[in-house]
């Protein structure tokens, strides 16, 4: 093997090192890229998505909403395995970093539908309790 190719072997193994060590620090230093996952949602606050699964036992039944987040802005812990770690937010974060997706037709994907629980209801729902409670004191 003559210099010109050693040289050039050389070359190429230190250009894979350096690319190497950019993106370590990149994704694991910086953690410069972007999450997507589902987080808590309220539905008496927000529309929420819910997988439509009427007849699937091991369907998620739970409300959610999406979340789009640069992870250098997420907690550091896995929040499915740790029960002190925080849910995904966008509070506190730039909007150019964080973005939650909440029930609209225009971000629905398959087998999701919207969840909504209209403030109205709650509260006949809580004024029936509260009448049921007076009858049955009162006719004690």
């Amino acid at each position: 093997m003559n210099l010109p190719s050693k040289l050039l072997v050389g070359a190429f193994i230190l250009l894979l090192v350096v690319l190497g060590a950019w993106k370590y620090h990149e994704f694991f230093i910086e953690r410069n890229f972007t999450i997507y996952n589902e987080t808590e949602c309220d539905p008496t606050e927000e529309s929420c998505f819910i997988y439509g699964c009427a007849e699937d036992d091991e369907c998620r039944d739970y409300p959610y909403k999406k979340i789009e987040i640069l992870a250098a802005y997420a907690p550091l812990c896995d929040e499915y395995s740790q029960d002190d770690c925080e849910s995904l937010s966008c509070e506190g974060v730039s909007s150019e970093y964080c973005t939650e997706y909440v029930c609209s037709e225009d971000t629905l994907e398959e087998d999701e539908e919207c969840y909504f629980i209209e403030p109205e209801i709650i509260l006949e729902e809580v004024i029936s309790e509260e009448s049921d409670q007076e009858v049955s004191s009162e006719s004690e």
